[in-house]
């Protein structure tokens, strides 16, 4: 069973660089950011970060070649640290780090347990689990080891429910935050927490899996939270308002909760534009990468291009997906001009005319 942790602190680039070159499982050395509700959790301090730690750690380790004091180190680069150590070094310092992850990210100030496999609650986050791969800072192996436990663990399929976390907290003797105010299943607080759960539509889509972003996509998706009468009656809230949240224990599973006091709505828009459809406009490039659920045959999307207050130009775009596949651009036509393969980058042009593009994946 894999777990991402939660951490105070921040692992650098340079940090992920050396575990990368050292083999070390980058899963206990990839942190994101504690999601507020939980950061009352170190109220009596932050604890120390991880680059501190690797400072005091590899200092006086005879197995680090010339290991410079504590004081030398924080005045350094981390591009300069980098680049002086030989690869026995990234193996000594990989496994610092990742003793240091095993003890830091697992415990708050005095030794109290989250975000642990080792913890009775809070055992696996999703933000945690999903921003390991969205940062870039796991190895492909590591990152689809952490969806992999988040999709097992979090996605509740028969409910219709994806969880922010598991187990809820409940009687943890410890603060977390209040987080903990909600009862168990509600809100953060071990329910679904739409805004968190769709960063996992993009972190599925972004390892290339479209049939888990799609299938999450539609389970998040309000509409199909009351396709019949009785889901109607669990749901209790409106179908057409992607709602902040839905709890997760019984007799409540499946409710609803806040409906338009919520960002979700908007997240959920680009998480099936950009993540899925894979669509994004970069000034006046127009960029075509999907990752799809293989079973769809392709799609067509029409954008209206505004680059003048006047004049707007028309672009009807076809992707194809003959092969059933997730991704993969094989073939771009913008106006029957073939281009380079891979995401397809089009020119925006401002001629107040139509443009017609085929996309096709394989």
């Amino acid at each position: 069973m894999v777990f991402l942790a939660i951490s105070a602190g921040n692992v650098s680039a340079q940090q992920s660089k050396i575990l990368k070159r050292s083999g070390e499982p980058l899963m206990q050395a990839t942190a994101a950011p504690v999601h507020p509700p939980a950061q009352r959790g170190g109220g009596e301090g932050a604890g120390s970060t991880i680059f501190g730690n690797y400072c005091e750690n590899c200092h006086g380790n005879p197995k680090v070649a010339e290991a410079p004091s504590p004081g030398t180190l924080r005045q350094m680069s981390p591009e300069k640290i980098y680049s002086a150590l030989t690869e026995g070094d990234m193996k000594v310092i990989a496994q610092s780090l990742t003793d240091i992850q095993k003890r830091d990210i697992a415990e708050w100030v005095g030794g109290r347990k989250l975000g642990s496999s080792a913890s009775g609650e809070c055992k696996i986050d999703a933000i945690a689990q999903s921003w390991s791969v969205i940062s870039g800072a796991a190895d492909p192996h590591h990152a689809a080891l952490a969806m992999n436990a988040l999709e097992k663990h979090l996605i509740r399929h028969d409910d219709k429910i994806a969880l922010l976390l598991t187990p809820p907290f409940d009687r943890s003797a410890h603060d977390p935050g209040y987080i903990k105010a909600y009862p168990p299943g509600i809100r953060e607080n071990g329910g679904q927490y739409t805004h968190g759960a769709i960063w996992s539509v993009f972190a599925f889509a972004a390892l290339g899996q479209g049939d888990q972003a799609g299938d999450l996509f539609a389970l998040l998706n309000p509409i199909h939270h009351s396709s019949t009468p009785d889901a109607v009656a669990c749901y209790r809230v409106e179908p057409y308002a992607a709602c902040a949240d839905v709890y997760s224990v019984a007799p409540h599973v499946g409710r609803g909760g806040w409906t338009w006091y919520t960002g979700s709505a908007g997240w959920l828009y680009r998480a099936g534009l950009e993540a899925i459809l894979g669509f994004h406009v970069h000034g006046d490039t127009l960029a075509i990468d999907p990752c799809l659920p293989k079973a769809w045959p392709g799609y067509e999307i029409v954008f209206r291009h505004r680059a003048t207050r006047d004049t707007v130009t028309r672009y009807e775009i076809t992707v194809e997906n003959p092969r059933r596949v997730s991704r993969g651009v094989v073939a771009a036509e913008p106006d029957s001009v073939k281009i380079a393969q891979g995401a397809a980058q089009i020119p925006l042009v401002d001629d107040g005319r139509t443009h017609r593009v085929r996309i096709e994946l394989g």
